[in-house]
């Protein structure tokens, strides 16, 4: 039979039952951590996680890859397929292309408007 003592001393509470001793100043640390606090077996340290722990991804079939979040893993959301428009002449259009129904240029140029328009 495991016994738990108190033991009261210079201010610092510790817990020990024989595994593990923990003071309550590794509770209080005063980091920020981005990815998460270190753990000692049950006690918690004054460190952080330099790897984020990525969750077990979701069996979906992406053809494009999954979106990655800020920590680098891979989430259960699919990424966009890449639009890929054909080659287009080379004519030089000071306004631009107009953009087909998919919005890929065509050989046509944008007209282009004057700088003062007519008044009727």
């Amino acid at each position: 039979m495991k016994v738990l003592l108190l033991i009261v001393l210079l201010g610092m509470l510790y817990f020990v039952d024989g595994i593990s001793t923990c003071s309550f100043r590794t509770f209080a640390c005063k980091l920020t951590c981005r990815v998460g606090k270190l753990f000692n077996k049950d006690c918690r340290k004054c460190d952080c996680e330099s790897k984020p722990k990525c969750p077990p991804l979701c069996n979906r079939h992406c053809p494009n890859g999954h979106v990655i979040d800020s920590n680098g893993c891979a989430t259960c959301e699919c990424k966009s397929p890449v639009k890929r428009c054909p080659p287009v002449c080379p004519i030089n259009c000071p306004n631009g292309k107009v953009l087909d129904r998919t919005g890929c240029p065509i050989c046509q140029c944008r007209p282009v408007r004057p700088l003062f328009p007519k008044r009727h």
